[in-house]
């Protein structure tokens, strides 16, 4: 296992599966574009995925983070 320390950022944050991860960053982006939110480019800073493994399961829940300006 890796670990690392991410600096404190805000983020802007989605909920879904392994399966609807791509349509979840279509709905997220189109959110943070509709409220004028602007992602964080390169400053300290990377989207994150969050994968909740289970064992068994087709469709496991994935968190998505994006850093945003504010």
């Amino acid at each position: 296992m890796i670990g690392f320390t991410l600096p404190f950022q805000t983020y802007a944050k989605i909920n879904c599966t392994n399966k609807s991860i791509g349509e979840a960053y279509d709905r997220i982006f189109k959110w943070m574009n509709e409220k004028g939110y602007v992602q964080r480019f390169l400053e300290n800073t990377c989207p994150i995925e969050i994968f909740y493994f289970e064992d068994q399961v087709e469709e496991e829940d994935v968190e998505i983070l994006i850093p945003i300006r504010t």
